[in-house]
């Protein structure tokens, strides 16, 4: 078996120390390529968007709302553009429907409420937003004379004239605030502007010749969301991306010199 010379190497001991020089350049490489791209992006602005809430209730309706929302921070960068979302909700607990009359009687009962946003701090030539829900509509239905008995849970009769409704379905509408002027929006460091509304619930019968009553019981939220669209301000490197890039920065030098002193 011939052993090698001074200074050569087997095929194995070549490729070993081929490797581990290859692997050093490519740890170099990522390591200056990660600094290259987070120093292209200290100081680049990218759209961003920031949001704020405010809710009123649930509370019984009928009632009155005041929703404070946080206004812009120029701190921040360049505000772009905003939105304004209102969301009314209502949810009815229970409702009874009861027939006072000594004969059957067919109607239909609609129940519906309104959330109305009527000011806005903050732009004072507001349109009134009005989200109409339409809560229950029992279609047509009928109802025995008075004094026939309780009508199984939602389950009105001829054989009876009082029926009562387990709680139905939770109803909501979502509508948007105009946004007048941008500029009343904004503020260097904390602001808020507010708005203001109410709620009017309603219902209305179809047939029934005055005789059928209604009892019913209703809670409403109202919600309102912000939503700021901006350019972000000029950013200073963290500390953590400074040492980074100086570390790669070191890299590249140490590199440079051993290939100079080979």
């Amino acid at each position: 078996m011939l052993l090698p010379r001074d200074g050569e190497f087997t095929d194995s001991t070549w490729y070993a120390s081929f490797k581990e020089k290859t692997e050093k350049m490519k740890t170099f490489k990522n390591m200056i390529t990660t600094a290259a791209l987070l120093l292209a992006g200290t100081g680049i602005s990218n759209a961003a968007i920031i949001s704020f809430s405010a809710q009123s209730g649930p509370s019984l309706t009928d009632f009155t709302f005041s929703l404070m929302l946080n206004k812009f921070d120029t701190n921040l960068g360049t505000l772009t553009g905003a939105t304004i979302r209102f969301t009314g909700t209502d949810d009815v607990v229970s409702l009874n429907l009861n027939n006072t009359s000594n004969s059957i009687q067919s109607f239909r009962y609609k129940s519906t409420a309104d959330f109305l946003v009527t000011s806005n701090t903050a732009d004072a030539t507001l349109t009134t937003t009005d989200l109409l829900l339409t809560n229950f509509d029992s279609g047509v239905i009928s109802l025995g004379p008075a004094g026939s008995g309780v009508c199984a849970a939602s389950t009105p009769t001829t054989s009876c004239n009082d029926v009562s409704y387990l709680p139905l379905a939770v109803t909501a509408n979502t509508g948007d605030v105009a946004v007048i002027s941008l500029n009343n929006y904004k503020v260097a460091g904390f602001g808020t502007f507010t708005l203001g509304g109410f709620t009017a619930t309603g219902s209305t019968f179809v047939g029934g010749g005055g005789n059928v009553r209604s009892a019913q019981v209703t809670n409403g939220t109202a919600q309102a969301i912000v939503t700021y669209t901006y350019t972000p301000g000029p950013q200073t490197p963290e500390p953590a991306t400074m040492a980074l890039m100086g570390t790669s920065l070191l890299g590249l030098a140490l590199i440079g010199r051993r290939r100079r002193s080979s």
